[in-house]
């Protein structure tokens, strides 16, 4: 059984018109953004390989990783943990806006969390737990 129950009707958070709801206040809803989302954290759903990733912590609470290639060969990095629907808009705001803002011609949503400082690089499996959450932004 799954840790947190996502199923539309009991949880805001999973279903398309939520994804669709958080990049349209940033202006990025055509955007193309890896984002998977789980109730548990076994990784069944690849979640660990989503430029942004919801993984389930218990009913209608979530861990939020970023930071995935979009193409897959770089696993992302936990951001915020154990956050509730708003937690989680509260968390992916202001990291959304500043992509729409900064980011460089063609550059990827999970390449610039890391080049902005939102989130350390997972550089191979053995560091996906080392510098987790919130970095320091660089200037």
């Amino acid at each position: 059984m799954a840790v947190s129950e996502i199923d539309e009707g009991r949880d805001r958070v999973g279903n398309r018109r939520w994804s669709a709801f958080v990049l349209d206040r940033a202006g990025l809803r055509d955007d193309d953004i890896v984002i998977r989302m789980t109730g548990c954290p076994n990784g069944c759903a690849r979640p660990y390989l989503a430029e942004i990733a919801l993984v389930g912590k218990g009913p209608g609470r979530y861990n939020l990783y970023l930071g995935a290639a979009f193409d897959g060969t770089r696993m992302n990095k936990l951001y915020a943990e154990d956050l509730d629907h708003n937690g989680i808009v509260g968390a992916l705001d202001p990291v959304l806006a500043a992509y729409a803002k900064e980011r460089k011609k063609g550059e990827r949503f999970g390449d610039f969390t890391i080049r902005a400082g939102f989130v350390a690089a997972t550089r191979n499996g053995l560091d996906f737990h080392a510098d987790t959450g919130p970095q320091a932004r660089k200037p």
